[in-house]
């Protein structure tokens, strides 16, 4: 009886401390701790993390974070001041992973994210979280690298996602309704389902996708798997890459299909294109080197067009090379060649008569400032291409531009290029080369 009653009063000195814990820390004001988390996430990226409101931590066996008004900082380069911003952020975390120093996010809520992605004028990433160095951290501790982050379950709401390209100036805006991601476990795969608009167009994704953890690990390859709905057109797209942030190691295989053309054109803000009809492409993307990108296996089926072949371009030298191989059994451009001529006759340039010239050169410089931003060799092949008012059989052409030292003038025009042309036409080989 006495070991009854020894074990009884045990256990209730053993709630009763753990209901002590409890009390303490939920009356425990949770803020004093801003300064030390904003220092670590300053020392692990070398970016301020702002947490604007109170921090109310719900305990229990998967303790409950809620914070409002966070934003984290951009880059010294960047458009705006934040990289992030959210209104309200909810993280729910597993206590026992945390001993072995990795982050279990058993549930995440995001109300309101305004994230920005860009890249400066050299292709250089906002998300490069190398932290700088500065004269007053020179006696501050090395930055600390961050932990195995894992993501169980995802949700956000009237999220909005902005990409940025600092090269071409182009933008590309995402605006997320909903999104719902759910993972088993730490290696596990994260399933997505999301429902938005890309640049005011609806579309919908749903795939599966690799560990978060992997995301910006950059010895790990990240598997991602999803088909998106957008324009009537759908895509699939499976493979892997390591690194996506920079991104590298790319191994996809894509594969897209659509009502037509006009409608994809439309989201890359390209118009005047014949609706053609229906369209097929398969292609495969690598990258074997850095800087260096491949476009293999390439099919396409338009109408009563079809191409197929091989790319690669090449980014390390200050000039893109460029080398392609295309060939194709049927081109019909009398619909786009056609299209064309309706345009300019639309604008009255048709019908204008031809004026004399006393000059068989003008003195404007030929527009060739194109040739100047790469370097090509293109192979091509065609069994049949019907023009308007003519018709190409067993077509060959083999293109080859680059810049060398001598120079042509006309005039008082120098150009500094070689323009090589060659192909044969029923096997009757014809060369012709331009200094332009």
């Amino acid at each position: 009886m006495r070991l009854k009653w020894i074990l009884g009063i045990a256990a209730i000195l053993v709630i009763a401390l753990i209901v002590t814990v409890i009390a303490i820390l939920s009356s425990y004001d949770f803020n004093k701790f801003k300064p030390m988390i904003t220092q670590r996430v300053r020392n692990a990226t070398g970016r301020d993390l702002t947490l604007g409101g109170d921090i109310d931590l719900k305990i229990g066996f998967t303790p409950t974070l809620v914070v409002e008004d966070v934003s984290f900082q951009n880059a010294q380069w960047g458009s705006r001041p934040e990289l992030a911003k959210v209104r309200r952020l909810e993280v729910q975390v597993a206590l026992l992973p945390l001993i072995g120093r990795n982050i279990e996010v058993k549930r995440l809520v995001l109300v309101e994210p305004d994230i920005l992605i860009e890249t400066d004028n050299l292709g250089k990433s906002n998300v490069d979280f190398r932290p700088t160095k500065r004269p007053e951290d020179k006696k501050t501790e090395k930055a600390e690298a961050l932990p195995v982050l894992g993501l169980r379950e995802v949700s956000m709401e009237n999220g909005r996602f902005t990409y940025k390209d600092g090269r071409s100036k182009k933008v590309h805006s995402i605006a997320l309704k909903r999104l719902d991601a759910i993972s088993e476990g730490l290696d596990s795969p994260l399933e997505m389902e999301l429902r938005g608009t890309y640049n005011d167009n609806p579309f919908e994704l749903t795939g599966t996708f690799g560990p978060f953890y992997k995301l910006v690990a950059s010895d790990k390859a990240w598997p991602l798997n999803f088909t998106l709905n957008i324009a009537d057109t759908t895509v699939s797209v499976h493979g892997t890459m390591t690194d996506a942030t920079t991104p590298k190691g790319i191994s996809l295989s894509i594969d897209m299909e659509g009502r037509s053309v006009v409608d994809i054109a439309k989201l890359a803000k390209v118009k005047d294109l014949p609706d053609i009809g229906p369209f097929k492409v398969g292609l495969k993307v690598s990258n074997p080197q850095p800087k260096t990108y491949k476009i293999s296996e390439l099919k396409l089926s338009l109408e009563n067009n079809d191409l197929s072949g091989s790319a690669q371009i090449s980014l390390i030298n200050k000039r893109p090379e460029l080398i392609a191989s295309v060939s194709s059994t049927s081109l019909d451009l009398r619909p786009i060649l056609s299209k064309e001529k309706s345009s300019a006759e639309s604008k009255g340039t048709a019908e204008q008569p031809e004026q004399k010239r006393d000059k068989v050169f003008p003195n404007d410089p030929l527009p060739l400032d194109g040739l100047n931003y790469a370097d090509a060799k293109v192979q091509f092949q065609a069994d049949q291409i019907m023009l308007p008012r003519l018709a190409l059989h067993d077509l060959t052409f083999n293109l080859v531009h680059c810049i060398v030292n001598s120079a042509f003038a006309i005039g008082n025009t120098r150009y500094p290029y070689c323009f090589i042309i060659s192909y044969d036409n029923e096997n009757k080989p014809f060369n012709n080369t331009m200094l332009t």
